[in-house]
C-alpha cells in the first residue's frame, strides 16, 4: 500500500513538472502588447496549465504525507491511528491555518 502511494505521488510530481514546463512555454508565447488579439487567449491557456500543474503537485504532496502515516502500520494499529491523525492535522493546518493561506486570502 505504501509503495502504491509513493508511486502515485512520484507520478503526480512528474506530471506537474511537465505541466509547469508547458505553462512556461505558453507564458513565453504571450504577446507583450495587451491589445494583441492573441494575448488574452494565450495568457488564459497558461493560467489553466498552471492551475492543473499546481493541483497535481498538491496531490503529490498529500500522497507523500499519507504514505508517511501508512508506514506506521508496520508498527501496529495504534501508531497508524496516531500518525494518521498527525498527518491530517499537518495537512489541515498548512492548508487552512497557515500564514501563506492567510496571504492568499487577502483582498487586493
Amino acid at each position: 500500500f505504501v509503495g502504491l502511494l509513493l508511486t502515485e505521488s512520484f507520478l503526480k510530481f512528474v506530471w506537474s513538472n511537465r505541466l509547469f514546463g508547458y505553462c512556461a512555454v505558453v507564458m513565453a508565447a504571450v504577446p507583450n502588447d495587451p491589445d494583441d488579439p492573441q494575448a488574452m487567449p494565450r495568457a488564459s491557456r497558461a493560467a489553466e496549465l498552471n492551475i492543473r500543474a499546481a493541483w497535481n503537485f498538491n496531490r503529490g504532496l498529500r500522497a507523500i504525507y499519507v504514505s508517511l502515516a501508512a508506514l506506521a502500520w508496520l508498527i501496529g494499529p495504534l501508531p497508524l491511528i496516531l500518525s494518521s491523525l498527525a498527518v491530517f492535522w499537518v495537512i489541515w493546518s498548512r492548508e487552512y491555518r497557515s500564514q501563506p493561506h492567510a496571504i492568499l486570502k487577502r483582498k487586493g
